[in-house]
C-alpha cells in the first residue's frame, strides 16, 4: 500500500524527498548534492517557498516524491521524482501530483507548471493523467556577449525608462499590452494578472529591476518592455521577458531591445545572454537567430491552472 505524506523541513524524510526530485539515478551522489544545494540557494535568493514537499512510501520505503516551488507571482513549479523517466512509477506519480494540487489549493496559487525534457514520454503521461495539460516546447537560446556581434543595424529611435516604483503602473500596463495577439505561450494568457506576472518576474534569477528593467518609448508612448535578470552562479544575463505592443510592432522595437540587452551585458562585463522562447513562435525565433542566439536545450512545459 502506498501512503503519501506532507513533510516538514525538520523531519528526516524532507531532505530525502528533495534529493529524489533533484537526482535522476544516473549521476554520482556529489552531483545530486550540488543540485540540492543550488536549489536551496536559489529558493533563498529569489525569495521563493519550497512547499509542499511530499513523499510516497511503500512498506516504509520512499518510492517517490514531489516538490512545489512557489513564487510570489501566484505560480508554482512542480518537481516529481524519481526524475529518471524509466524509474517513475505512474501510479505513484499521479498520487503525488494530486497531493501537490491539493497542497497548493490552500495557498494563493493560480498556476502549476512543470518543465520536462522532450524525451520524458512516460513522465509526461503521468502529468497528463494528474490533470496537467501540455503548453508548448520551450527552446533555450544563448550567445556570447564578448565575441563578435552580428552586423545588425537598429532602425528604431526608441528611448528608454528604467524601472522605479513610481513607474510600476506603466510597466504593468505595457506588459499587459504586449500580450495582445502574442504568439509567445498564448495558452498562459488570462491565467494570472499582468501585475502577478510582473511580481513573478521580480523573483526570477538574480533580480535588479532598477538596473535591468526597461520601458521602450516611441513618440512619447510606451512601446515595449525588456526585463533582464542575472543568472545564479553564472556570468550571464537572462531575458526574462521581452515584448512589444501591437501598435509598435514592425518598427524595429524588438531589434532595439535585444541590442539594449547586449549593451547592458557588455557594460556589466558578463559573458553571455540567454533566454527561452516558445518554439512555435517563428517570428521571435527568427529575431533571436538574427542576433546570434543559438539553441542550447529544449524543455516541454506542462501546466495546471486554478481551481485545482
Amino acid at each position: 500500500m502506498i501512503r503519501v505524506e506532507r513533510l516538514r523541513r525538520d523531519e528526516p524524510g524532507w531532505m530525502e524527498a528533495v534529493r529524489l526530485v533533484m537526482g535522476d539515478g544516473a549521476h554520482p551522489t556529489v552531483d545530486v548534492d550540488r543540485a540540492v544545494t543550488s536549489l536551496l540557494e536559489v529558493v533563498a535568493i529569489q525569495e521563493l517557498t519550497l512547499d509542499p514537499v511530499l513523499g510516497a512510501r511503500r512498506d516504509g520505503c520512499l518510492v517517490g516524491s514531489c516538490v512545489g516551488v512557489r513564487s510570489p507571482g501566484r505560480s508554482a513549479l512542480a518537481f516529481l521524482g524519481p526524475s529518471d523517466d524509466d524509474r517513475i512509477e505512474p501510479e505513484v506519480g499521479v498520487m503525488l501530483l494530486g497531493a501537490l494540487r491539493e497542497g497548493v489549493r490552500q495557498g494563493d496559487v493560480a498556476m502549476l507548471q512543470a518543465l520536462l525534457p522532450a524525451s520524458s514520454a512516460r513522465t509526461a503521461k503521468v502529468y497528463r493523467e494528474a490533470g496537467f495539460r501540455y503548453l508548448t516546447e520551450l527552446v533555450y537560446l544563448e550567445r556570447k556577449i564578448t565575441g563578435p556581434s552580428p552586423n545588425r543595424r537598429v532602425r528604431c529611435d526608441a528611448t528608454y525608462l528604467t524601472y522605479s516604483p513610481d513607474l510600476e503602473e506603466k510597466f504593468v500596463e505595457i506588459l499587459e499590452a504586449t500580450y495582445e495577439e502574442s504568439l509567445d505561450c498564448p495558452g498562459l494568457t488570462g491565467i494570472r494578472s499582468a501585475r502577478d506576472v510582473l511580481v513573478g518576474h521580480l523573483h526570477t534569477g538574480v533580480s535588479d529591476p532598477a538596473g535591468l528593467w526597461f520601458l521602450a518609448m516611441l513618440e512619447g508612448r510606451p512601446a515595449g518592455v525588456l526585463l533582464l535578470s542575472g543568472v545564479y552562479n553564472r556570468s550571464c544575463l537572462e531575458v526574462v521577458y521581452m515584448g512589444v505592443a501591437v501598435a509598435a510592432r514592425g518598427r524595429g522595437v524588438g531589434d532595439a531591445l535585444l541590442s539594449l540587452a547586449l549593451d547592458v551585458g557588455r557594460r556589466r562585463g558578463v559573458r553571455s545572454l540567454t533566454l527561452a522562447v516558445d518554439g512555435t513562435n517563428e517570428h521571435a525565433c527568427r529575431l533571436y537567430e538574427r542576433w546570434g542566439l543559438r539553441e542550447v536545450s529544449r524543455r516541454r512545459a506542462w501546466i495546471c491552472r486554478s481551481p485545482f
